[in-house]
C-alpha cells in the first residue's frame, strides 16, 4: 500500500491507502460520530465526514498528547496540520473524495442554470428583494442533482436543524452537494438584498 509522511511542528503522521479494514474503521467513525444538534452544521458535517477519514488513514503517529485524538481534540489542532493531513489522505484515497471528472463541463453549466433558477425562486418565495443578478457561477459541480436537490429542500425545510438519517449512510458526494447548494443560495440571498 502506498503511503505518505505528514509533519508539522512536533506531530508526524504516516497515512495509508485505504485496505479493507482502514475502509471498515472510516465507516465505524462515521457511524459513531452521530449528530449534535448543538453544534452548528458545518461542524456536524465535518464531524461525520472529514475527521473519519483523517483518523482512519492514520498508521502510524508521534507528537500527539492522546492517541486517537478525539473530535474536539482534532478541532484544537493547528489548521496547517489538518490542511497537509487532508491533501495526503485524499491524493492516497480519491474515491474518497468525489471530485468533478472530465467532460462534465456542460453538465456543470446546465447544473449552474438550474440550481440558479430553483434558488432565485426559493429567495423570492421567502420574501426576499425582486431584485435579480446574473452573477451566479457559471459553473457548479454537483454529483447528482436532482437526489441533492431534494435533500436540500428537505433540509431547507426543517431550517438545518436536522440531517435526515439516510444522508448518514449517503456516499460523501451528497455532503459535498448540500454543501454546495447551501453556499450558492448564501451567494444568492446576499446579491438579492444588495
Amino acid at each position: 500500500m502506498k503511503r505518505r509522511r505528514v509533519q508539522y511542528r512536533q506531530f508526524d503522521l504516516t497515512v495509508s491507502e485505504a485496505t479493507v479494514a482502514i475502509g471498515v474503521e472510516r465507516q465505524r467513525l462515521r457511524t459513531v460520530a452521530g449528530l449534535d444538534d448543538t453544534r452548528p452544521l458545518e461542524i456536524q458535517l465535518l464531524s461525520i465526514a472529514t475527521y473519519p477519514d483523517l483518523m482512519a488513514a492514520v498508521v502510524e503517529q508521534a507528537g500527539f498528547d492522546t492517541w486517537p485524538v478525539s473530535f474536539d481534540e482534532f478541532m484544537e489542532l493547528p489548521e496547517q496540520l489538518v490542511y497537509q493531513w487532508e491533501q495526503a489522505v485524499y491524493d492516497l484515497n480519491p474515491h474518497w473524495y468525489p471530485s468533478k471528472k472530465a467532460g462534465d463541463e456542460e453538465k456543470a453549466k446546465q447544473d449552474a442554470d438550474t440550481v440558479q433558477k430553483r434558488l432565485i425562486d426559493i429567495v423570492k418565495r421567502q420574501k426576499m428583494a425582486e431584485k435579480v443578478s446574473p452573477e451566479l457561477p457559471g459553473k457548479i459541480f454537483l454529483h447528482n442533482l436532482d437526489v441533492s436537490w431534494r435533500v436540500f429542500q428537505l433540509m431547507e425545510a426543517t431550517g438545518w436543524q436536522h440531517l435526515p438519517s439516510q444522508v448518514m449512510g449517503e456516499p460523501d458526494w451528497l455532503l459535498e452537494d448540500l454543501l454546495t447548494l447551501r453556499g450558492q443560495k448564501g451567494i444568492v440571498e446576499r446579491m438579492l438584498k444588495g
